[in-house]
């Protein structure tokens, strides 16, 4: 009894380590938030920090949350959700991971407002953030315009726990500069990142990958982060939707596995492979 026992140690975690994210993408109309609230403020901004209440409780991986910290100085872009302002170790949802900031920056007269609104009743209840207008570091500072643009929103459901993020208007007519020489923007989630040592040691993390309209979702590992960076393949046209949801039981894929048992018939011990 205590080899079964054994057996059962061995097998039961590679049950657990299943995907929890399942991606899908479709087509809807974008609309910029209605009676938001600004976290700019009028100010301008380049890699704005932001403590934002959700409203309620929200589980990402396998973390509650009821907060969402932006924290510009460490990822850009990315929203970091915990219940603590500015933790160490987070876990982290990159919504578009380009360099942005707001097109009035250099005239300190803000033209990219950064605001969130809470909308339905309780239990079904979805935390909008949106940036309005906003242009691209590199373009601004290397050209001193900002001609190029994007729009776009971050959505999380309290009802399952979902994400989407909801792409608008856009214009990128110089995509080396906007997307720092990259194929274009990523979109990705991590469960694990030390913001005080800028490391990567997660268990779980996926990034888009290849064709906006058609992405692999790929799962990666922490020395992936270590090569080129995981984008995206051109611009995302407007109206595009990336939906993550938390995989049931049901959807969980169980990994097939082959196991060699020695000696058959076991006497005293035995051998799993």
């Amino acid at each position: 009894m205590k080899n079964l026992y054994a057996f059962f140690l061995l097998v039961c975690p590679l049950l657990v380590g299943a995907q929890t994210y399942e991606l899908s993408v479709r087509q809807g109309t974008y609309q910029d938030l209605e009676n938001s609230i600004s976290l700019n403020d009028g100010e301008v901004w380049d890699d704005p920090t932001y403590l934002v209440p959700l409203g309620f409780s929200f589980r990402f991986f396998e973390q509650e949350s009821d907060t969402m910290f932006l924290d510009g100085e460490n990822v850009s872009v990315g929203a970091i959700l915990s219940s603590f302002n500015a933790p160490t170790t987070v876990q982290l949802l990159v919504a578009n991971g380009a360099d942005l900031i707001d097109r009035g920056y250099l005239s300190d007269t803000s033209l990219s407002n950064i605001s969130y609104h809470l909308e339905g009743d309780a239990g079904s209840r979805i935390f909008k953030l949106e940036w309005n207008n906003a242009g691209f570091f590199s373009e601004l500072f290397e050209d001193e315009v900002s001609e190029d643009f994007t729009n776009f929103q971050l959505w999380l459901y309290e009802e399952d726990d979902a994400i989407e993020v909801h792409f608008g208007p856009k214009s990128v007519g110089s995509p080396e500069l906007s997307y720092d020489d990259l194929a274009g923007t990523f979109v990705g989630l991590i469960d694990s990142f030390n913001i005080d040592d800028d490391i990567f040691s997660f268990t779980e993390g996926y990034f888009l990958e290849g064709d906006p309209l058609n992405p692999t979702f790929r799962e990666i590992f922490p020395e992936d982060l270590d090569n080129d960076p995981i984008t995206l393949n051109g611009d995302i046209p407007e109206g595009t939707i990336y939906r993550f949801e938390r995989r049931t039981s049901s959807s969980v894929e169980i990994e097939e596995l082959e196991l060699t048992i020695a000696p058959n018939p076991v006497v005293e011990q035995m051998t799993i492979e």
